[in-house]
């Protein structure tokens, strides 16, 4: 009898085959000879076919025990009958491969989860700072439109190599947006017009907000001057 049974398997092509989907791993052509080849054999014990079955499909062996009886109990309907019934069970998965007859339980691939992004851009003003500071355009404060770079002050993880950084940014003195929130574009700059504010002591801001929602912000003292 088991040798019987081992050559219907081989005659059906999925001896010891990956489980890949149509419904994990069965054809609609190969689904039918399995129960082609359960019908042919009403005397016998439904055991012998439940390794077969459930190696190459998600049911359980209670669901394989119950179909085999169901199909045995009908050898005059055609095998296509139970197409449908046989790959309700199985799912669009991918799993190792599996050796048919052994009782072993077929693993589901499960994809790997994405990583959430969590950490915030950073932010160092400094440099820009102590440019200012140290300028001879500057002695007593700032004046005029300055162009604010801001690329070169925000940095994010998840900045793949030879893309943009995907960052929006936004300025603001004491709470008051110089410009509408942008993404970081390399080539036009932030504006910061230093004539709509008074002379005297002020804090620029900065926020930085990535692709995930993650957001931060920095500031420095500032000191403007127009005359």
């Amino acid at each position: 009898m088991k040798n019987w049974i081992l050559g219907a398997v081989l005659s059906l092509g999925i001896f010891a085959a990956p489980a890949f989907t149509q419904a994990a791993g069965l054809t609609t052509a190969q689904s039918t000879s399995l129960i082609a080849v359960v019908q042919s054999s009403p005397g016998t014990p439904a055991s012998a076919f439940v390794n077969l079955i459930t190696a190459f499909s998600n049911i359980t062996v209670n669901q394989a025990t119950s179909l085999i009886a169901v199909v045995q109990a009908s050898p005059s309907t055609p095998a296509i009958a139970f197409v449908d019934l046989l790959t309700s069970f199985t799912a669009d998965t991918v799993a190792p491969e599996t050796s048919v007859g052994t009782g072993s339980a077929t693993t589901l691939y499960q994809p790997p989860q994405p990583v959430l992004d969590t950490d915030p851009p950073r932010i160092n003003l400094k440099p820009m700072s102590n440019k200012w500071k140290e300028s001879k355009l500057f002695p007593n404060g700032l004046w005029g439109v300055l162009g604010l770079e801001e690329w070169n002050y925000v940095t994010d993880n998840s900045k793949v190599m030879g893309e943009a950084l995907n960052v929006f940014v936004q300025w603001s003195v004491d709470g008051v947006p110089l410009e509408p929130e942008r993404k970081i574009d390399i080539i036009n700059k932030s504006k910061f017009d230093t004539t709509r504010f008074s002379n005297g002591g002020h804090i620029l801001i900065l926020k930085a907000t990535d692709a995930t929602g993650n957001s931060n912000t920095a500031s420095i003292q500032i000191t403007i001057n127009n005359q």
